[in-house]
């Protein structure tokens, strides 16, 4: 499938505890990856840059970006590099599919490439076991992210003390937000704070979410971002 077949859309991270949304990430619309080999290194790097073009045209290209990659994919960690925004402390470069036999020490040799140029870095499809927890303390990611139903307090534990943030991904129910506050993890993304969408309107790092004012940790009360409220039907809060 041809790149220009892909559009991007931005769906927030939002810190849950702070009431504020820290970044998007950047969302393959539609996704479909080549099967090859060389498709994948093609289409990788064709939709990274249009990630970065998407995000220049942002009315607020100053907030921070999750940009995904396949590690396989970025033979060399400077591939990464080539086309990605200029500000790249706004910018954090998630690696895709860590769940599946990561390549720890490509994966290491990836990080420290990007933060030496002023990424930040993050693991995406972490799981939780033991594999992943070897990994967590061989790379030192500044960003983990995992399913919501697989944080675990052991892995919360060792993220907080190696400095790793945590964001718990495809949140869709309050009670779900409630045991992640629980497990103590604040930052989340799913519909129950918005979906992807073609631009963001107003809404850059670090803005308030009007909806969580005068909210208590652990009320209940139903929490949206104001990008995308009719996505709730369905979904089946309580």
């Amino acid at each position: 499938m041809p790149v220009n077949t892909f559009s991007i859309w931005f769906q927030p991270i939002v810190h849950t505890k702070a009431r504020r949304i820290i970044g998007h990430e950047c969302l393959i619309h539609p996704a479909d990856a080549a099967s090859t080999n060389r498709d994948v290194q093609d289409f990788d790097a064709d939709t990274r840059r249009l990630a970065s073009d998407a995000i220049a045209a942002q009315a607020n290209p100053l907030g921070r970006y999750f940009l995904n990659f396949i590690p396989s994919a970025a033979t060399q960690p400077s591939e990464l590099l080539n086309d990605a925004p200029l500000r790249r402390a706004n910018i954090v470069m998630q690696a895709a599919g860590c769940n599946r036999n990561p390549d720890i020490v490509h994966l290491r040799r990836i990080g420290h490439c990007l933060r030496e140029h002023g990424f930040g870095f993050a693991l995406d499809d972490v799981s939780d076991n033991s594999d992943a927890l070897r990994l967590i303390c061989d790379v030192r990611p500044d960003y983990i992210r995992l399913e919501s139903h697989q944080v675990s307090y052991k892995l919360v534990d060792l993220a907080e003390r190696l400095s790793v943030r945590v964001i718990a991904k495809n949140v869709e129910r309050i009670s779900t937000m409630e045991d992640l506050w629980s497990a103590g993890v604040y930052s989340m993304q799913g519909h129950l704070f918005g979906c992807g969408s073609p631009e963001i309107t107003a809404i850059g790092d670090d803005t308030r979410v009007p909806q969580f004012e005068g909210l208590s940790p652990y009320d209940t009360a139903p929490v949206l971002t104001h990008l995308n409220e009719q996505l709730l039907s369905g979904i089946g809060v309580p």
